[in-house]
């Protein structure tokens, strides 16, 4: 007799397992659309590389340029400025342009702002300052297009001759 108790044990623990593993392959799909935590805690390897990346030249008043990206992942974006030529210390960027910023979804806008000089500088592989702070999906959709446009409002040359060329990057934060 306990040999056929400790068969049926082991039966009843091999489907408790299958069970929860079925369970866990149905809920990765669900968290990884839904839990920036998740997405934290087991990485993709995409999560951080750029949604887009463009050259921008903040030096030519009335140039616009447009981008088109898709948010893959929730949690916290961004469009960043990021420079040829960065400043090697920690202060802030200093300039005198104006930067405006259109998100479409479906041809209609769905977030804009205008930004007045470079705000929010960041460091690391490259350095730059955020233009634009948003959450998918609270702000802007997950997996659909999205078109942005970029208008620089008024230039700065003598920044552009500080700096150099510079891109404009769409990219997923951390959301620590």
């Amino acid at each position: 007799m306990p040999h056929k108790k400790a068969i049926i044990f082991g039966i009843r623990v091999v489907i408790f397992t299958a069970i929860i593993a079925v369970i866990i392959a149905a809920a990765v799909p669900v968290l990884r659309k839904h839990s920036p935590g998740f997405n934290w805690i087991f990485s993709p390897t995409d999560l951080y590389e750029p949604l887009s990346v463009s050259t921008i030249d903040l030096g030519k008043e009335g140039q616009s340029y447009k981008v088109s990206f898709e948010n893959k992942y929730p949690g916290s974006h961004c469009f960043a400025i990021q420079f040829a030529n960065p400043q090697s210390t920690a202060t802030a960027y200093e300039g005198d342009f104006v930067l405006r910023v259109e998100v479409r979804h479906n041809h209609k806008p769905v977030l804009s702002k205008l930004m007045h000089g470079p705000s929010n500088p960041y460091r690391g592989h490259k350095s730059g300052f955020v233009v634009l702070w948003y959450r998918a999906p609270l702000d802007l959709p997950l997996r659909e297009p999205l078109e942005a446009e970029i208008t620089v409002v008024k230039a700065d040359q003598a920044f552009v001759a500080k700096h150099g060329m510079s891109e404009l990057v769409v990219r997923k934060l951390s959301d620590e």
